[in-house]
């Protein structure tokens, strides 16, 4: 084989890994759900996700043009209402390219629950971490931070509560 054989088939398998390897990193159903420190929407504090670990947790990336996210969002709301004072956690994070967009909609639709700013580099980086491609996509991570299942797209009230019932979490 000649050199620039090798060379342009070790091109080729570079590229091919490059393309692959973010895949390969997004977190998984059975992985631990990687730790990151955000500003929330209201740009007055920093939510760290693992200030949350030790109580079973659902982390939903949403955004206010989304209209399945604008259906998921009060589901979501209601299920922290039932299920917060049982231990659930939800931290949210909106990959607006504003967060006084998403600050709007959280106060119009009565969200109480901690939203990360994801519209920023760092943002970015950490739903490339967990392979968010699109939205809504939630991860339902038990009380060690471990993903027990992962919704992309909407998920239907009655499935998110199957999926925390298996963590204990049922009303």
């Amino acid at each position: 084989m000649s050199i620039n054989r090798i060379i342009a088939l070790s091109t080729v398998i570079l590229a091919i890994f490059m393309l692959i390897e973010p895949a390969c990193a997004a977190v998984t159903v059975g992985s631990k759900a990687p730790d990151f420190q955000l500003t929330s929407v209201d740009g007055k504090s920093t939510i760290k996700l693992s200030s949350h670990f030790g109580k079973p947790m659902l982390l939903v990336y949403w955004a206010t043009w989304c209209p399945h996210c604008r259906t998921e969002l009060p589901v979501i709301q209601k299920i922290y209402g039932d299920l917060h004072s049982a231990g659930l956690e939800i931290v949210g994070i909106s990959m607006d390219n504003s967060a006084k967009d998403a600050r709007e909609f959280m106060k119009s639709k009565s969200v109480t629950f901690p939203v990360a700013f994801g519209g920023t580099d760092q943002g970015m980086k950490v739903a490339d971490t967990y392979g968010v491609s699109g939205i809504p996509a939630m991860f339902v991570l038990d009380k060690n931070a471990v993903v027990k299942a992962i919704f992309r797209g909407e998920a239907g009230e009655k499935t998110i509560r199957s999926e925390l019932a298996k963590l204990g979490l049922s009303k």
